[in-house]
């Protein structure tokens, strides 16, 4: 996309291949959307940073199974999270290794930092990073004639993670715009309220929350909580795993279903 502008019957979107028409556009182009800041909110919202990289793992066998997930770098500032996740690229395993942290600025050296104690012997692995925009419910989603969707309109803000939502969004946008066309109403109005009462939206509320107790002032205490409570334990990882959260029929029964075999949460 070259340019974006209104026009008197909807909108021109000027690409490489041409000038496209339309009615309507949705913005599934992530947290630096040029679509929410040219038709929606030029505001910065509420934004995270995250750092990755992928390190070779070096031993003849498959990619483990483990998934790891440490918060102990809370205690010592971050407010956020460190990982370690297995993948495979072009056919061999590695580990996809980073840092995730609410605090955008200021925190650069911090992330790096424990980045290179994580890739340990890959540490000369490229690094990548990206900002994480993250939803609230008072940020604008839509605008007339625009839908947000994903990393544009705002992911979860506790693990900084978006492509689940992403997915629920289109269902949301797809329903949306039906009814716009249905109703020859495209202002979208309604939009933000259905997000917010929507399961993603309640889900992403829920989880800003617990972002603001896990990574605010008393980090002990709630990660104390977890740490002893079995079936906090089992919530969150439900939670994350996307099972359980909703309510309605079976939901309850759900939250005692173990998800992964192998799940190495630290508190």
């Amino acid at each position: 996309m070259e340019a974006l502008e209104r026009t008197g019957e909807g909108f021109r979107v000027a690409t490489s291949a041409g000038d496209i028409h339309c009615r309507a556009i949705v913005g599934a182009d992530g947290a630096g959307s040029v679509v929410r800041r040219s038709l929606v909110d030029r505001g910065a919202g509420w934004l995270a940073r995250a750092v990755m990289c992928d390190v070779p793992i070096r031993e003849a066998a498959a990619a483990p199974s483990t998934f790891e997930f440490d918060f102990r770098p809370v205690f010592d500032g971050l407010k956020g999270y460190a990982w370690a996740f297995p993948c495979l690229i072009e056919g061999r395993p590695h580990w996809n290794v980073g840092v995730y942290s609410l605090d955008r600025r200021g925190a650069g050296g911090r992330l790096e930092r424990l980045l290179d104690e994580r890739a340990g012997d890959g540490g000369d692995c490229r690094r990548r990073a990206h900002p994480i925009r993250l939803y609230t419910a008072r940020h604008p989603v839509s605008a007339p004639g625009v839908l947000l969707v994903g990393d544009a309109a705002g992911v979860d803000p506790l693990l900084g993670e978006g492509i689940s939502y992403a997915l629920e969004y289109g269902g949301l946008a797809a329903r949306e715009l039906a009814l716009g066309f249905s109703s020859s109403d495209l202002r979208f109005r309604g939009y933000r309220r259905r997000v917010r009462r929507s399961r993603v939206g309640i889900k992403l509320t829920r989880l800003g929350l617990g972002a603001r107790l896990f990574y605010g002032p008393r980090p002990w205490f709630w990660f104390g909580v977890a740490q002893v409570s079995r079936r906090a334990q089992r919530i969150g990882m439900n939670w994350y795993n996307g099972v359980g959260y909703h309510g309605g029929a079976g939901a309850l029964s759900d939250l005692d279903r173990p998800i992964l075999r192998t799940t190495d949460v630290r508190p």
